[in-house]
């Protein structure tokens, strides 16, 4: 599934953005005084004064996170959007639904005005959706997200299901839960809503694509191998263990793979079938590398041999290596044919940018949208010292 985007962002990407790298700073407290000590009874006799107890700090009065907001923030199509709302919607995005203590009042002054625009648009985007017929469902965002699944990489996809897995969750049941909420389906219905609107409706010209890769043609250079390195594949027979016995076995499997290789079966096919290294999965293929990368027992026979050449048996700490040096690979440059899928693809991203940029501009006035909050001024900028004389 195609993703616009643009305005259809939830709070989560920056109430996140709230806890990466935001300088927080401490007040000292200032220390408190003793009293003055009390005088000794003239019939005593003379004693060391006793301080008496420091007076109690005041309590300080918690800072109100939330008192820079107007109770309505908003207005879209006669709807009022309320502080309440706003409150709401953020705090769901933290664990438990409470902000952080690093999280302060100058740091939501900065990002929550962006987070209601944000907010405010997706609203007035949902309303076009609604009125062309496009209504957030359940059953329509658990297909959604099953067709996002289809384009997940296996191995990914391999990964996300065992995060779930560790939170005794199922690929089915994220769906499902994910599905009942309420702002997901709203999302996903705005989305398919653009997608029908806005997308369908994008054309990228042959000519643009061109012009493209003839301005960045920079950008689709391939670069060739360090100087001085060698490109080589290998297949690697490990050792179970490090006795004799493993040792013996691991040697007789290695020659016989290398017979087999000199009887005509390819490299490639015996390195997926018969290698113990993830390199299997590229035929064997380790790339280029440069002396010092490899140990030494293989990098002395990989540099040896000339383009093509496969080696004898090679023996290193890993196991027992079967190796060819292979062509080197020189800078060249991709063709328009290589990239015009994704230079079509930028293009149409941009131009949907644009197309939603100028939907809602109009949407706006035509839904009487009001945002009543602006944004936090920018700090202003340090004034240099006049420099000594």
């Amino acid at each position: 599934m195609k993703k616009i985007n643009a305005a259809v962002m939830t709070a989560g990407a920056l109430s996140a953005a709230l806890l990466a790298g935001q300088p927080l700073f401490a007040q000292d407290a200032k220390p408190v005084a003793a009293a003055p000590t009390a005088p000794a009874a003239a019939t005593a006799p003379a004693a060391a004064p006793v301080a008496a107890p420091a007076a109690a700090k005041p309590a300080e009065k918690a800072e109100d996170l939330w008192g820079f907001l107007p109770a309505v923030v908003a207005e879209v199509n006669g709807k009022k959007v309320t502080k309440e709302d706003i409150v709401k919607i953020f705090t769901a995005q933290f664990p438990d639904g409470q902000i952080p203590p690093m999280v302060n009042r100058q740091m939501l002054e900065k990002f929550v005005p962006q987070v209601i625009k944000q907010i405010v648009d997706s609203m007035v985007l949902l309303n076009l959706a609604e009125k062309d017929g496009v209504k957030p469902d359940k059953k329509s965002t658990i297909a959604a997200l099953n067709e996002m699944i289809k384009n997940i990489p296996p191995e990914q996809l391999d990964m996300e299901k065992q995060k779930l897995a560790a939170q005794n969750m199922t690929m089915e049941s994220y769906i499902e839960k994910t599905a009942d909420n309420k702002m997901f389906q709203e999302r996903i219905a705005v989305q398919q809503w653009l997608e029908k609107t806005v997308l369908a409706n994008l054309k990228v010209p042959d000519q643009e694509i061109k012009a493209f890769y003839d301005e960045n043609k920079a950008n689709f250079k391939v670069p060739g191998d360090p100087e001085g390195s060698v490109r080589a594949s290998h297949i690697l027979i490990l050792l179970k263990d490090e006795s004799p016995a493993a040792d013996k076995e691991a040697k007789e499997k290695a020659d016989k793979v290398l017979a087999r290789l000199k009887g005509g079966e390819t490299f490639e096919k015996l390195a997926e079938t018969e290698s113990g290294c993830p390199s299997k999965k590229a035929g064997g293929s380790l790339g280029a590398f440069s002396k010092g990368q490899m140990v030494k027992e293989f990098e002395d026979a990989a540099f040896s041999l000339k383009d093509g050449e496969v080696s004898g048996v090679v023996k290193t700490k890993f196991g027992y290596h079967i190796i060819r040096r292979d062509k080197a690979v020189k800078e060249s440059e991709k063709s328009l044919a290589d990239v015009k899928g994704a230079i079509e693809n930028v293009i149409k991203s941009k131009k949907a940018e644009e197309a939603v940029k100028a939907l809602l501009a109009k949407a706006t006035v035509d839904q009487g949208v009001k945002i009543l909050v602006t944004p936090a001024p920018a700090p202003a900028a340090p004034v240099a010292a006049p420099a000594a004389k």
